[in-house]
């Protein structure tokens, strides 16, 4: 188990010695976390690609030019506008998770970590944000324009972020990721100048550029400030590469110069600084001023690659434009030091200086490994292409973009990710190598469900790869009210299996759990995250008649059956090992439908109700019947009673009366069954939800099915099959809370619409005065009523409960009614009218409902 990865990787024989620095602990390698990739701002994979791409898809989530880089984690891309606006994108298919309006315009890229993004604002603020969500986490205000990214932190203060506080400050701080908390910020005259450059690190200190043409560092546990080394250029937004003992800056400015420094010192390496020329400069007797816009410095193996903008303001006399850009890749080689190759990526002749891309930068090429040497991909602040290069220099792709570019590309997860000027995301997928794919099925434990401990063994499908590579697996489990990304309690890495076990120092009886699974190629390129399922841990239900303990259902159905008598069931999860018979005269009742799980997984009958010689009433309340071909088999009583059960996922039937049996049905919720109720004998059913089945209600030979306001909706097959419509039933589909959990997922169709004659009154208030349909009408746990705006006078016989309608005859017990064919006491589907309320009540339920709403809200 790892709770983050952590990385240091060598190419061509130079090492990147900072693996206790690398930030993004949320994000793992391949993911692209922040600007630059890795803490020394290198730009460079070692994520596998090949030299061509195929379009994937392309995404329009900004209404601005997107200038701020890219950033992929956790399967998302986020993207910051120029405006501020900042949105989360599916990187399978960009399509968007969520949009957040800006806190003021972005120049400076977002960052992520452990599920929180970050992004500076020109309006001064640091807006921070929750991966999953786009909820605001929190936020911290500078005061002035911030165009320098963040960099992540991860070492024994632990996980920060590190950024310039941008004018009129002129200052490094540092944060606590997790609060916005100061933890130190370079002392007043510390920095000479101000800052737009993004922190890199180097050998315990952190190096930025400062505008004037100065590289400084400060020590990144203290913030105390370090060696100052003086070279020349304007710096702007280009931020530093360190590549082992070694510091290179590129300040932009009246010419393109690359520096290298000592990183220790500070001092200047010998035969530095290397001076780029243009190759296509025009005539200089034509030139009034000139100036160079560049990108960072990036490494590509052996070489440092960058993009310069060579600007020409012309003499009056010139043509075709007053302004002349010519920008180009320049690949040099430290070893000389010198010009290893340069090629031109864009030209354009301006009649005006609105025409010059703002904000005086060139976007930074991004570098893959390859099985030989790396490659490069660059963008263009002139031209609408991208294209890949190889370690010589000659262009191996290109493809077409919707406009030029200052946004740097990225490579993470088989995808070459570029935004451009015209807000447009495209996305191109390597022909070499594709992310692999999880499977949808083949989780174990299943969505929902109970497991017994100790310890609990999570299982799934292999995922599938295009390339046929061999697949690694990352699982994270998450509390039932967690995050995947940004609150999850363990990580684990499996190598080739497709299981980990849990151990139970980590898990509790009695809580729920969720867990997620991706995959990861040979190449390094991730999945994305599967469908979060959940799992509860159990625990042993306790089993006593009339206050005595018995350990197994069957001695406590013994016990009872002498004199008659209930067998209570407690909070927890029984398995049965053979069908559970409950003979006449026996009642099984649990704590509630959602807290006392019978699970008969390989029975054929989960719970057979029985007269086994015996008379008088059976019944099973207020519990779950799982995992059996049938869960609930009615044989040949003629009284069985089921109140307030969930039966699902039987293999078969959930519940089945025989012939010559007789069953009184209320308040269930029979879900994803093949056949929700079989009935060879008599079933009178209400108040019930009957969805997500195959077949609904089924009528076999002479049966009798009596159906009374109840929602039988969403079966594949068939709601009623043989089945008449009863009176009061609907047809509305239902959201439970989720898949684990079959309480509704707040007020619905269903809510207050069950049948007017049966009690309601252990529902919650407001609760409209009426029994909600399914397992938890006339519960604690049943949802709200929809809170009221007025109210009428009820009927005076909606404050008594009324018998159970007689099974087989649905027109004995007649609800007083206001309504329409569904008698619901004036409130309409869905409670488009105004509940009845007694003349005294209707200020309780008001009252009721505003502090449920404001419980809810804490």
């Amino acid at each position: 188990m790892s709770a983050h990865n952590k990385k240091s990787f060598t190419r061509t024989g130079i090492a990147f010695g900072l693996a206790s620095l690398l930030g993004g602990g949320a994000a793992q390698a391949n993911d692209w976390s922040s600007l630059g990739y890795d803490s020394g701002r290198a730009r460079a994979t070692d994520e596998k690609g090949g030299a061509t791409f195929s379009p994937s898809w392309n995404a329009n989530p900004a209404g601005s030019p997107i200038v701020s880089s890219l950033v992929v984690a956790d399967g998302y891309v986020v993207v910051a506008s120029k405006q501020g606006d900042v949105t989360a994108l599916r990187a399978v298919d960009g399509t968007q998770v969520w949009n957040v309006p800006g806190a003021g315009s972005a120049a400076a890229s977002p960052a992520v970590d452990r599920g929180l993004v970050f992004l500076p604002t020109l309006a001064g603020q640091l807006q921070t944000l929750h991966l999953s969500s786009g909820a605001q986490a929190w936020t911290q205000t500078f005061g002035g324009q911030n165009f320098s990214s963040p960099s992540i932190v991860d070492d024994s203060v632990g996980h920060s972020l590190v950024l310039a506080a941008g004018f009129p400050a002129q200052k490094i701080v540092r944060l606590a990721t997790s609060t916005g908390a100061s933890q130190w910020e370079t002392p007043s005259g510390a920095i000479a100048d101000l800052v737009g450059s993004s922190p890199a690190f180097a050998n315990g200190r952190l190096a930025f550029g400062v505008n004037g043409g100065t590289m400084q560092t400060a020590d990144v546990l203290t913030g105390a400030k370090g060696w100052t080394a003086s070279l020349s250029g304007a710096v702007g937004l280009s931020s530093p590469l360190v590549v082992g003992t070694t510091s290179y800056l590129l300040p932009g400015g009246s010419a393109t110069t690359l520096f290298a420094v000592d990183s220790a010192t500070g001092a200047a390496l010998p035969n530095w600084p290397v001076q780029v020329l243009d190759p296509a400069a025009p005539d200089a007797a034509t030139v009034a001023t000139n100036r160079n816009a560049v990108s960072s410095p990036a490494l590509m193996g052996n070489l440092i690659v960058f993009v310069t903008r060579f600007e020409y303001d012309l003499k009056a006399t010139s043509t075709p434009g007053r302004h002349l850009l010519h920008e180009v890749v320049v690949a040099i080689d430290p070893s000389k030091p010198g010009v290893a190759w340069q090629q031109e990526i864009g030209r354009l002749d301006a009649a005006t200086l609105n025409e010059v891309p703002e904000l005086n930068m060139s976007p930074t090429p991004v570098v893959f490994a390859t099985d030989g040497n790396p490659l490069v991909a660059v963008a263009s602040s002139l031209a609408t292409t991208v294209r890949v290069y190889d370690l010589a220099g000659a262009e191996q792709w290109n493809a077409s973009l919707s406009a030029p570019t200052r946004s740097s590309p990225v490579f993470a997860n088989g995808l070459l990710l570029v935004a451009t000027d015209a807000g447009t995301v495209h996305a191109f997928a390597s022909n070499a190598n594709h992310a692999p794919v999880v499977a949808t099925t083949g989780f174990s434990p299943a969505d929902g469900e109970m497991v017994e401990g100790p310890d609990a063994t999570l299982k799934w499908a292999p995922a599938t790869d295009a390339e046929g590579q061999a697949l690694t697996y990352q699982v994270r489990l998450v509390a039932a009210d967690g995050d995947l990304r940004d609150t999850w309690l363990q990580q684990y890495d499996a190598a080739a299996e497709t299981s980990v076990v849990v151990a139970r120092e980590q898990i509790k009886a009695g809580l729920t759990y969720r867990y997620a699974v991706r995959a990861r190629d040979a190449f390094g390129a991730w999945s994305d995250w599967s469908t979060e399922k959940s799992f509860t841990m159990a625990i042993p239900a306790k089993i006593d008649v009339n206050g005595q303990s018995y350990d197994t259902l069957d001695d406590a159905i013994a016990a009872a059956a002498v004199a008659g008598g209930t067998v209570n069931v407690g909070r927890g999860l029984v398995h049965l090992h053979a069908p559970l018979a409950l003979p006449a005269g026996v009642s099984i009742v649990g704590v509630g439908a959602q807290d006392t799980i019978l699970d008969a997984t390989g029975q054929v009958v989960g719970v057979q109700m029985k007269a086994a010689g015996k008379t008088g009433q059976s019944a099973l309340k207020s519990l779950t019947v799982t995992g059996a071909d049938v869960g609930v088999q009615v044989v040949d009583v003629q009284n069985a009673v089921l109140r307030n059960l969930v039966l699902r996922d039987n293999k078969k039937v959930g519940v089945q009366v025989e012939e010559g049996a007789v069953a009184d049905a209320a308040n269930l919720t029979i879900t994803r069954n093949p056949t929700g109720a079989s009935v060879s004998g008599k079933l009178g059913l209400r108040s019930s939800l009957v969805t997500g089945n195959d077949t609904g209600l089924a009528r076999v030979g002479a049966g009798v099915v009596t159906s009374r306001y109840n929602d039988v909706a969403g079966n594949k097959t068939a709601g009623y099959d043989g089945v008449t419509v009863g009176t009061g039933d609907l047809a509305v589909d239902v959201t439970f809370r989720s898949t684990a959990d079959f309480h509704l997922d707040g007020f619905q169709a269903t809510t207050d619409m069950g049948d007017p004659a049966d009690e309601y009154k252990l529902e919650p208030q407001p609760n409209g005065a009426r029994v909600n349909m399914g397992a938890f009408g006339n519960t604690t746990t049943a949802e709200l009523s929809r809170p009221v705006t007025g109210w009428t006078q009820a009927p005076a016989s909606r404050e008594v409960a009324s018998t159970p309608s007689p099974v087989g005859d649905p027109t004995t017990s007649t609800p007083t009614s206001t309504g329409t064919g569904g008698g619901n006491a004036g409130c309409a589907v869905a409670g488009e009218t105004p509940k009845h309320h007694g003349a005294l009540g209707w200020l309780t339920v008001a009252l009721s409902a505003v502090f449920a709403i404001r419980r809810r809200r804490k």
